[in-house]
């Protein structure tokens, strides 16, 4: 073990290894990308905008009492997700989650457009039948989605982090991807109330459906399946795809 320790720290790759070799290279491509997909799921505005979001959409509960909900069902599905993460793989997860995201944003913009709509003038009463009679829909679909994202790009991204990245790298890779990953973080939280406000919470989360659409392409096409690998047949997976190249 400190024999395998002291060749880990003489092989230590620079930041400068890590940005243009194709074997470093390409995992922190794929796991930059499945970072700012996490990110533009909409996770963190969405998280910080709850009371908002209820209170707009006329739930007949009570914005705190609907946070406090989607909190208990976060913790339960990421359990679910460290409890499925082994059996089912990481790929099917990740598509999974942003799937499931995607469809939960896709109804919650149609709700806000018809609310929207409304609100607008022209003579319809849609957006009065819908808050009447649909007043379940926003917490529903944003539990459904909240345990579409805890179940896979909630926990995933994190986990791909530690085993795409030989431990040359790995330091250097993971404080460049959390880089990232926050950079992208802020601005997706700075943008999303001006956003809301300039075109509507409907094509917010319109928007936020397309990103996670293209978030399940990805995972589906791009992302390599690590279940039950070993750090050398992980690594064998990107160095024989630079060899191909």
């Amino acid at each position: 073990m400190q024999q395998e320790w002291e060749e880990v720290v003489r092989n230590k790759a620079s930041l400068r290894d890590l940005l243009v070799k194709p074997q470093h290279l390409r995992p922190l491509f794929v796991t930059v990308c499945v970072m700012v997909f996490m990110q533009t799921s909409g996770i963190m505005p969405v998280l910080g905008n709850l009371s908002v979001i209820f209170k707009a959409a006329g739930s007949s509960l009570s914005p705190n009492t609907s946070a406090m909900l989607v909190g208990v069902v976060q913790v339960l599905a990421s359990v679910t997700s460290a409890l499925l993460v082994d059996h089912t793989g990481r790929k099917v997860l990740l598509v999974l989650s942003a799937s499931v995201m995607s469809l939960t944003l896709v109804v919650l913009g149609i709700y806000f457009a018809l609310i929207e709509g409304d609100e607008g003038g022209g003579g319809s009463r849609s957006g009065e039948w819908v808050e009447e009679h649909l007043s379940w829909l926003p917490l529903t679909f944003l539990i459904i989605y909240f345990i579409g994202f805890c179940l896979g790009f909630g926990t995933i991204p994190w986990l791909l982090m530690s085993e795409l990245f030989s431990p040359a790298v790995r330091d250097a890779a993971s404080g460049l991807v959390i880089m990232v990953n926050w950079i992208v973080s802020f601005g997706i939280t700075f943008v999303f109330q001006p956003l809301q406000d300039s075109v509507g919470a409907s094509w917010v989360f319109l928007i936020l459906a397309g990103f996670c659409l293209l978030a399940a392409i990805f995972s589906a096409l791009v992302v390599p399946e690590t279940k039950g690998l070993t750090l050398q047949q992980v690594s064998a997976l990107f160095t024989a795809t630079s060899s191909e190249a």
